[in-house]
């Protein structure tokens, strides 16, 4: 776009009455750094499965804003896949030690975009009861995750999973069964060190299983996953900004089946690269699409 711009105008233009227009090197450094129009967001593409060798079910990816870590579920417990770059294979995914064999399940891990924090659900002992939250942190990306701690604040006697923060840690979206023993979506907000007491995101709910939400970077859309249309299909909605609610969430059509489980969407800051889960294989195994 600055190149056009200069090109147009150049560093003095014609007026209609033959003088000339005088662009001062403020002007033309402006133009130069003014961005170009961000090319809108289309339907998603075709999807390819991450690991086709693979024959172990597996669910729940997450992954750093860079896409060069992978965190997902396997067997209950918290494995990683990594590459150099994006251009790169996904290596061979490996066991998260520091934060699988607590004495009971791990699911649903969550990794924040710098990969320095990450939150998933454990049965182990010493929480409330089902499944509890529990979050780790790291001082870098090469660094082990410290000892996983309890987040209270999340609990309750029934099973609560899938807690995502949102890129600024602001604000949170679990799944929980704590009222009506069916799944829901949850929303919390960050007060001080500590988060709010999660309320139902009745706009987003209906009588079927809403889980495995998550709000990436700016948080004005949210993907999740639904059975309300009979199967398990992925949905979204957007909101205008933070401060107002989301609207009726829409089907994302191109990736749902009706004969088929379509779970645990996780998409990119910029929109434009999605992980989820489908069984159409076989197994539930890891997709990855754009747009």
């Amino acid at each position: 776009m600055a190149t056009g711009c200069r090109q147009l105008l150049g560093l003095s233009d014609l007026t209609p009455d033959g003088g000339q227009i005088i662009i001062d090197a403020t002007d033309a450094q402006a133009f130069d750094d003014a961005p170009d129009a961000e090319i809108p967001l289309g339907p998603w593409g075709n999807p390819v499965r991450l690991f086709p060798t693979s024959t172990t079910a597996d669910d729940d990816p997450s992954f750093t804003d860079d896409l060069l870590e992978l965190y997902f579920n396997r067997n209950n417990n918290i494995y990683v896949a990594k590459r150099a770059t994006t251009a790169d294979a996904w290596g061979t995914p490996a066991l998260v030690l520091e934060l699988s064999g607590g004495g009971g399940a791990e699911t649903t891990p969550a990794i924040s975009g710098n990969g320095l924090s990450i939150y998933f659900a454990s049965n182990r002992g010493g929480g409330t009861g089902g499944f509890d939250v529990m979050m780790s942190t790291r001082a870098t990306r090469q660094a082990l995750w410290s000892p996983p701690t309890f987040v209270t604040e999340l609990e309750s006697a029934n099973a609560d999973t899938g807690a995502r923060p949102t890129a600024d840690d602001a604000e949170l979206v679990m799944d929980s069964n704590r009222v009506g023993g069916n799944d829901d979506l949850y929303l919390c907000v960050r007060q001080g060190l500590v988060w709010s007491a999660p309320a139902v995101a009745t706009v987003l709910s209906s009588p079927s299983l809403e889980l495995s939400a998550m709000m990436p970077g700016n948080a004005l859309s949210i993907y999740f996953e639904s059975d309300r249309d009979g199967s398990r299909d992925l949905f979204t909605s957007t909101r205008p900004d933070r401060a107002s609610s989301f609207v009726a969430p829409t089907k994302i059509t191109e990736l749902s089946t009706a004969l088929f489980q379509e779970e645990d969407p996780w998409v990119s800051a910029d929109g434009r690269t999605m992980m989820y889960v489908t069984n159409k294989d076989g197994p539930q195994q890891i997709y990855q699409v754009t747009r």
